[in-house]
């Protein structure tokens, strides 16, 4: 009797496994699901990096089925990208969206995206307390051609690398 019960447990999983859609085809309507959601609008370039996500999501899992998607599959996935571990969190954010939206609509039970944990990258990102910031305005002050520069780094939040690009012509 109990091996009966297994073996029915078990072929009901391969049959749940067998009959569920393949991920192309549940990104899709996930894709359409979020750009035409009238309740929840999203802004266009959030729309293009779901577009973007779900297109390479499409690329690595559309031939399979998505109850054959687990955790080991998706660490594989994300430990295979050559990327830093921020863009890598990003990765798996988006595939812990489209997890919850299958679990809504009744696709998947599970999200295997939402207990993989993914280190920060620092990437030397250092942080000024007030003081410390108002010790490098008043630094800047007395270089007045500094002064935008260290203003809009520390009160704007802009990167360096972004700053250096910017011109008064583009900005004014």
């Amino acid at each position: 009797e109990q091996a009966m019960a297994v073996a029915l447990a078990q072929f009901a999983k391969e049959f749940a496994v067998k009959e569920s859609p393949y991920m192309a085809e549940l990104l899709n309507v996930w894709l359409d699901d979020r750009l035409t959601d009238k309740l929840k609008p999203i802004r266009p370039r959030s729309a293009d990096g779901i577009r973007k996500m779900a297109n390479q999501f499409k690329s690595e899992f559309g031939e399979i089925k998505i109850k054959e998607i687990d955790q080991a599959r998706i660490e594989t996935y994300l430990e295979a990208k050559k990327v830093s571990n921020n863009t890598r969190r990003g990765i798996k954010n988006y595939l812990g969206q489209f997890f919850r939206w299958s679990i809504k609509k009744g696709y998947h039970n599970v999200n295997p995206a939402e207990k993989i944990e993914i280190a920060r990258d620092n990437n030397g990102v250092h942080f000024f307390n007030a003081e410390q910031a108002e010790m490098i305005m008043r630094e800047a002050i007395k270089h007045k051609e500094l002064t935008a520069y260290f203003a809009l780094a520390l009160f704007g939040g802009i990167r360096p690398e972004e700053i250096d690009k910017m011109t008064w012509e583009e900005n004014i």
